[in-house]
């Protein structure tokens, strides 16, 4: 074999240096993987990160996916910020029939590129130097006149300035290429106004919601990068890459989509088509890992094949996994129905994951598909239909059976074909396919799949990392289902803290807008449940948390309240209570005398330091997880006694009724002291209204000329869910 020498050139744009790849050529059959760096393209960003999240991923206009531009290292890294990767490269492959053709082509990038950017124009490839057709990356909290986020860590993580960082992703959301642009390539974004044209300083460019998303537009019309790929003529396919991710804890925060829109804007029907995505995952060391599947979740994934390795110690190595989630669109029954650019289709199917395949780098069975060869295009169609690249004989199982899916065991339970046992662990490529079906001129498909990365943290095995990885796909699939609209916890409570004698007031009610923002919350069917108070352990102590209160919804009976969690003890996942609901009614307020963490049982000491929170979750009986928590916000509290001179009239919890000096009402009004601190020492009084047929009540500051301080208040129960003002809870009862 005749390697390549690596040319590395680099030019510098609004300060950020850029490393701008045309072409890798496939690994070696040995330990080196040489990506091939080519001459620039003037002022075109060629590369960008996905990095929002836990994970660190390096993509290109061309196609080129986990990647890295220096030759002799890793692609994507995970955990972000470790040092450590996961994956060397992936891409996205097709490959079908023209009529006439004795020999299927394929397309796309697999070490080597078939692509090139920019879109097809009547039937012409747009000029593939063209600034216009960079890589575009926008995040929604980074736009020009916008408050400016901290972006130091991601700067020093991608190596560039600060200020070169926000420059590069304001002029990306001021250039989204977006309809109504004079560059319109169908970038996604969110229509603020509706009027259905990017507007920068109106819309938010990106998949809506989400906290990071690239898009490119490229094409396959340059036949000397489709020869160099697998020896076959282009197809003239234009292709749509969206990557985008969220920046969250938990699952979520440790994955990333990818949607691929493809368009024929050949002349030819192709038949028989598949598309592909596959992937060269390296965890760590690249020559112990072994791969699976699981065909209920349509999941494939690389695991260690030795509990501990080289690169990722002392660290446990991680997993690694792919879910096909939307294949291409077919004629169905009338029952049917499929989802195709965010909408349902009815009469029409989405094709599932129909193959999932592997094979092994320098192993005379199993290697890589033949490069620059037509040989190699047979091979890859081979892996397309589920069958061996080299010879397209069927994948036989443990059982000696036939099926299209590779090791489709468990290796968590050691049962059903696994790999590992005729082939020791080696440097492992796997891939997934979905097909066939009929691309006429001016079709357009569209293939999404989530990334997903699990363990690398203590306690989470190699083995064990698969089980959390398929929690991790749960999420992923629910997110999907949901078209991607993420729900997010309720508002957190916006908490005041009274410091007494011996005790402490923690008080959530005063602030009624943000009262209203949390209790009238509804996102994706989750609605506001209730609220828990917490007392924190102080810092560096090894104690837990105790539950000091939970306030929920009365009368709904949704009381214990459970998720799945993964059990890091065990390795499996399981079930445990999330919330401890009582049906009680909403409180906004908590009378604390004791310590219930360090000296349990203990009265509060002036003068010490205790730490407490307050959260609001949501529930929804049909989704994963059923409920969304807004994270713990420690509070620290400090009990003291009143200054010197200083005496209170009333203290917390202190009863005061009010008189009835007119009218025929026959109710009462009882006003309890929450905050002795705020009372204002002024006079109230409560009148009624009465419209539509609804009667409410008002409250009234006489002292200060009769303004109104509550008005149109319904509640005339007696129970806990009233407003706070001025220290004061008011009920009328």
């Amino acid at each position: 074999m005749i390697y390549k020498k690596l040319k590395y050139l680099f030019i510098v744009l609004i300060g950020i240096l850029l490393l701008l790849p045309l072409d890798l050529i496939s690994k070696d059959n040995g330990k080196n993987k040489r990506p091939i760096m080519a001459k620039t393209q003037g002022a075109q960003i060629v590369t960008t990160r996905m990095d929002i999240n836990n994970l660190n991923a390096l993509e290109a206009n061309n196609g080129f996916s986990d990647y890295n531009t220096n030759s002799n290292l890793e692609g994507t890294e995970y955990p972000k910020g470790s040092g450590k990767t996961a994956v060397f490269q992936s891409g996205f492959l097709w490959g079908g029939y023209i009529p006439g053709d004795s020999q299927v082509r394929v397309g796309g990038s697999a070490y080597r590129t078939g692509l090139q950017p920019g879109p097809i124009v009547n039937g012409v490839a747009a000029d593939p130097a063209d600034a216009k057709y960079s890589i575009y990356r926008v995040r929604p909290d980074v736009y020009p006149g916008g408050p400016k986020v901290d972006l130091s860590s991601d700067a020093a993580l991608e190596g560039v300035s600060e200020a070169a960082l926000r420059a590069q992703y304001e002029a990306d959301w001021t250039n989204w290429p977006a309809a109504g642009t004079g560059n319109d390539l169908s970038a996604p974004f969110k229509d603020v106004n509706g009027d259905g044209k990017y507007e920068p300083g109106v819309d938010i460019p990106g998949v809506p919601g989400a906290d990071q998303t690239i898009y490119y537009v490229a094409n396959d019309l340059n036949s000397g990068n489709t020869t160099n790929l697998y020896g076959t003529a282009p197809i003239g396919i234009e292709v749509h890459a969206t990557f985008w991710a969220y920046a969250q804890s938990g699952a979520l925060g440790n994955m990333y989509f990818k949607k691929w829109n493809i368009i024929n804007k050949g002349s030819n029907t192709v038949d028989s088509m598949f598309v592909s995505f596959w992937a060269d995952v390296d965890l760590g060391t690249a020559t112990d890992d072994l791969v699976g599947c699981d065909t209920t979740l349509s999941l494939q994934f690389t695991y260690n094949g030795n509990p501990t390795d080289a690169v990722y110690t002392p660290l446990p190595p991680p997993a690694d996994g792919f879910d096909f989630f939307e294949g291409p669109v077919v004629a169905g029954e009338a029952t049917d129905s499929a989802i195709f650019k965010g909408s349902i289709v009815y009469g029409k199917k989405n094709l599932p994951m129909t193959a999932a395949y592997f094979f092994i780098n320098n192993d005379a069975n199993f290697n890589d598909p033949t490069q620059g060869d037509p040989a190699g295009a047979t091979q890859f169609y081979h892996f397309f239909n589920g069958e061996y690249g080299l010879t397209g004989a069927p994948f036989i199982d443990n059982k000696n059976n036939e099926t299209k899916f590779a090791f489709y065991g468990d290796p968590v339970a050691g049962t059903g074909w696994l790999d590992g046992v005729t082939s020791a662990p080696g440097d492992r490529r796997q891939g997934m396919a979905s097909g066939p079906f009929t691309m006429a001129p001016g079709d357009t498909q569209e293939v999404v799949v989530a990334e997903i990365f699990a363990g690398a943290t203590t306690g989470v095995d190699y083995h064990s990392a698969i089980n959390l990885l398929k929690f991790y796909d749960k999420t992923a699939q629910s997110s999907y289902n949901n078209f991607f609209q993420i729900a997010t916890a309720p508002p957190a409570p916006q908490v005041s803290v009274v410091n007494l004698n011996n005790k402490v007031v923690l008080d959530w009610g005063e602030n009624l807008a943000a009262v209203q923002a949390t209790e009238n919350y509804g996102s994706l069917g989750y609605k506001f449940e209730g609220y828990n108070v917490f007392q924190l352990p102080p810092p560096n102590s090894t104690a837990s948390s105790v539950l000091l209160a939970t306030y929920d919804v009365a009368g709904d009976n949704i009381l214990k309240i459970l998720d799945d969690y993964f059990d890091a003890t065990s390795g499996e996942v399981t079930s445990k209570v999330y919330e401890f609901g009582t049906d009680s009614g909403i409180k906004r307020s908590i009378t604390i005398t004791t310590d219930q963490v360090m000296n349990v049982g203990k009265a509060l000491n002036n003068g010490s330091k205790y730490y407490y929170a307050v959260t609001a979750y949501a529930y929804n009986a049909t989704s994963i997880p059923h409920h969304l928590e807004n994270p713990i916000s420690s509070i620290t509290v400090v009990p003291q006694g009143s200054a010197p001179g200083v005496r209170s009239t009333y203290t917390t919890g202190d009863t005061i009724i009010a008189a009835h000096s007119a009218g025929t009402s026959d109710g009462s009004v009882i006003v309890l002291v929450v905050d002795p601190t705020k009372l204002t020492g002024d006079q109230y009084k409560v009148a009624f209204d009465t419209a539509g047929g609804i009667n409410s009540w008002k409250l009234i500051d006489v002292t200060k000329s009769n303004s109104v301080v509550l008005s149109g208040q319904t509640n005339q129960t007696g129970d806990d869910n009233y407003s706070f003002v001025s220290g004061m809870q008011v009920k009328v009862i």
